[in-house]
């Protein structure tokens, strides 16, 4: 989502709301359809909706983002930023949310390192599927589901399982890289998002240079605010739109050569602005060593160390709580 610029999504849903009505006039009638409930008004604005819809098939409706006075062509529709701020009610603390973004190292220009660097094994056995590791490669960051991987020319195998300075693959394969290394099992970036919730409210200024043709634009854009509020603003994060009207008056701001009628629509919403932290590596595995390179944890507990405690390669233990 990111930032979002409500006045192009605004003016595009009104853009595509009006070719919308001009590709299907049925729906003009339905906008102006309580002209037809009353006998008195049918009789006499019963062509109004004929009228409205040879306004709209006949003129351009221009749309702007911004109120320009010199440049504004009638009939107009523009398009303001009047007020953004915070909406405290959907707030949440440090700006959490439940979504994450996982990128590819190419598209934030990082890289992905090894886990353990190329280096010429020691033996490869296609029988059980073993390579055999030389004793000064560490492999006390690699796991089962990691990559081994011929760094030449990227083919890799899964993994199956980890030993005492051998590594397991699937057996069976014939292989004879002159190097091997091992790769991450995730090799991706991930980043949490925070997100925001900004209550905004523009105005949409309809303009025409006739009282009557002011009255159908307003129809028009009135109408399509309520018919496309689902499919074209809220889709875009515009929601829980509202608006108001005001009265219309002879527009003195205006400098073009026609008289201008204006309008204003009043239109609030709320939208999510999000953003995203540093994006960070998965983490794949954690290991506690000792001084002599076993794994090594101490747990406090008032139990002695199990019984089951491997010792010679098992480096952890119980700490008694004497109190």
């Amino acid at each position: 989502m990111g930032y979002p610029i409500n006045d192009l999504i605004i003016a595009d849903t009104i853009k595509q709301g009006i070719a919308d009505l001009i590709a299907q006039p049925w729906l003009i009638k339905n906008m102006m359809g309580d002209i037809d409930l009353y006998p008195e008004i049918q009789k006499a604005y019963g062509q109004e909706a004929q009228n409205c819809t040879d306004f709209l098939l006949n003129n351009k409706i221009n749309i702007y983002n911004k109120f320009t006075l010199d440049t504004v062509t009638l009939p107009a529709i523009t398009i303001a930023l009047g007020s953004s701020s915070e909406d405290v009610g959907y707030r949440t603390s440090a700006d959490v949310s439940t979504m994450n973004i996982t990128y590819a190292p190419s598209d934030i220009n990082r890289q992905i390192k090894y886990l353990v660097a190329p280096f010429v094994p020691e033996s490869y056995d296609p029988i059980t599927g073993i390579f055999v590791v030389p004793t000064d490669i560490d492999l006390g960051a690699v796991n089962a589901g990691q990559v081994l991987l011929n760094p030449v020319s990227g083919e890799g195998f899964i993994i199956e399982q980890v030993l005492s300075h051998q590594v397991r693959i699937e057996a069976g394969n014939q292989i004879n890289w002159s190097k091997i290394a091992i790769f991450p099992q995730y090799p991706v970036y991930k980043a949490h998002v925070k997100q925001d919730w900004y209550r905004q409210t523009f105005t949409v200024a309809v303009s025409t240079s006739d009282p009557s043709t002011l009255l159908w634009l307003e129809a028009i854009v009135g109408y399509i605010l309520l018919r496309y509020k689902v499919t074209l603003l809220e889709k875009r994060n515009f929601c829980e739109s509202t608006f108001s009207v005001s009265d219309f008056a002879p527009n003195s701001n205006f400098s073009g050569p026609e008289i201008a009628y204006s309008r204003y629509f009043s239109l609030s919403g709320i939208t999510p602005i999000t953003w995203v932290d540093d994006p960070s590596r998965i983490v794949e595995a954690v290991t506690f060593k000792n001084s002599s390179g076993l794994s090594s944890i101490k747990i406090l507990s008032n139990l002695d160390s199990p019984a089951f405690l491997k010792t010679d390669t098992e480096a952890w233990e119980t700490v008694i709580d004497e109190e």
